[in-house]
């Protein structure tokens, strides 16, 4: 009898001793897996970090643009030729660099055309060098504009003519403003009156506008007094003067203002969204 309760102490005990092993062992599991899940999570949120890191990078690399040295407004931005800056500022270029003699006729036979001129002053004088930071023409100006159809509007002791590649020039100063060449016509001002000049040097159209922008399309939207329309090369008028504010064909339909709201007509000057109606 004392055999068999010695034997169930020891069973009891036994029983009692792994309970406790095993109440020990449980906290050392569940800390195992807070660790481990912790762990896990960290390695987590460190993967999601620098999958948006190298994301977001790899956006940025495919819309970013070069800075330009213009840049271009919504048509309802646009700033007519009167509006506009006349011979807006370029970037300089430091005055180590030493303008060359421009070329003479011979050698200005010879020569490539350049393709693209950048303005650069030195000692607060205009001029152009080329792709490779070359001076092609030498600082003399006040002011220039940026090369278009060939030539480039200079300013020099208040008056405004144009300059071909070489440096030549082929228009005389002798305008108030001029504007960059678009399809073979310039915007120019005398007497604050608006018109256009070819690129021989002769008024294809007379100033007698108050305002005007670009030809484009073969038209060009003009102002008298505060009425809007467009004309053509010769200077006629081809749509009257009717709107408060009209911009540039484009495609062959042009953004017009009638009293403030917005409209498109089409080359023909017929209303292809008349905010006379839709309002």
């Amino acid at each position: 009898m004392a055999k068999e309760e010695q034997q169930n102490q020891d069973q009891t005990k036994e029983t009692k001793d792994r309970k406790f092993d095993m109440n020990k062992q449980v906290p050392k599991k569940a800390a195992i897996l807070v660790i481990a899940g912790v762990v896990l999570m960290a390695v987590l949120i460190t993967a999601l970090v620098l999958w948006a890191v190298v994301g977001r990078q790899r956006a940025s690399d495919q819309v970013a643009e070069p800075p330009q040295l213009a840049m271009e407004l919504p048509d309802s931005e646009m700033p007519s030729a009167a509006e506009a800056p006349t011979l807006s500022e370029q970037p300089t270029v430091s005055e180590e660099h030493q303008p060359p003699v421009v070329p003479n006729d011979e050698a200005a036979s010879n020569a490539p055309v350049h393709t693209e001129l950048l303005p650069v002053s030195i000692a607060g004088e205009w001029g152009f060098i080329n792709s490779v930071g070359d001076v092609v023409i030498t600082p003399q100006f006040d002011a220039v504009s940026l090369f278009s159809e060939g030539l480039a509007a200079v300013k020099r002791q208040g008056k405004t003519g144009y300059v071909n590649e070489f440096g030549e020039l082929v228009i005389p100063l002798a305008f108030e403003e001029g504007l960059a060449f678009q399809e073979g016509l310039a915007a120019v001002s005398l007497d604050r009156r608006w018109g256009f000049v070819n690129q021989s040097g002769q008024m294809a159209i007379e100033p007698r506008f108050d305002d005007v922008y670009y030809f484009s399309q073969g038209m060009a939207p003009a102002r008298q007094g505060d009425r809007w329309g467009y004309i053509n090369p010769r200077g006629d008028w081809v749509v009257e003067p009717e709107f408060s504010r009209a911009f540039p064909f484009e495609g062959g339909i042009a953004q017009v203002q009638w009293n403030g709201r917005e409209g498109y007509i089409n080359l023909a000057g017929d209303w292809i969204w008349d905010p006379r109606i839709h309002q």
